[in-house]
């Protein structure tokens, strides 16, 4: 069986897996063709990945091609610089149901502004500050570039399915003390955390800023073996 013969097949195993992938009698889904696996690499370092092209396309050119209204979210912690979050929570893409989180990217003097001028400020159990931002902010923040991707399928996986899917990870970080592994593409852009329940979080950043993106993550492995020879 060739590699895209293998595909179909595990595309089909996926759409199967779980209830929370089967369509509700009478859904009608979006006809959007995007699957995860599918990730376009661009000459200058960049990607483009669920018709989005990272550090390019907008908040608002995701509303379209997802057809659907994004949840704005700024959040602030502790000593770290604002973030800025549109969310999409039942998505269907090419029949594949997941919860879509995008970070916008916005220099941090403008984003301390959407904080000042919040329209509501709460606290999060983490200690973090959520704020609501009036509909002049939200607009605002449509026209921000999206710098990262991250899609949670609603479906449980396995190790052998993703690397079915997206092929053997060039870098691999085991499981730390929550059963998480990471499966790490960095010529893709990718970071795929799987946790021993099966869920899966893809992380998408072009693949310029790849570093960046797992920088906190082998701080974080780090500690964990320190940890572990107390």
């Amino acid at each position: 069986m060739d590699r895209k013969a293998i595909l179909i097949v595990l595309s089909v195993v996926m759409i199967l897996l779980g209830v929370g992938m089967i369509l509700p009698s009478g859904e009608t889904v979006r006809k959007v063709r995007a699957l995860p696996w599918e990730i376009e690499l661009l000459p200058d370092g960049g990607s483009r990945v669920f018709n989005l092209t990272l550090d390019e396309s907008t908040l608002a050119d995701a509303e379209r091609t997802l057809d659907d209204e994004a949840d704005i979210q700024l959040f602030v912690r502790d000593g770290d610089k604002p973030s800025l979050e549109g969310y999409f929570n039942d998505v269907w893409l090419s029949g594949l149901k997941a919860r879509i989180v995008l970070t916008l990217s916005m220099d941090e003097a403008s984003l301390r502004g959407l904080y000042k001028g919040g329209i509501r400020i709460s606290k999060s159990s983490s200690g973090s500050s959520q704020v609501q931002l009036s509909g002049e902010q939200g607009a605002l923040a449509r026209l921000a570039p999206i710098s990262s991707i991250t899609y949670l399928p609603k479906a449980t996986l396995e190790e052998k399915q993703l690397v079915g899917l997206f092929g053997e990870p060039q870098r691999r970080i085991d499981a730390d003390r929550n059963g998480t592994l990471h499966l790490l593409y960095p010529s893709k852009g990718l970071d795929i955390a799987l946790d021993k329940k099966g869920k899966a979080v893809m992380q998408y950043v072009a693949p310029r800023d790849f570093e960046r993106l797992i920088t906190p993550l082998y701080a974080a492995s780090s500690r964990d073996k320190e940890g572990g020879k107390e």
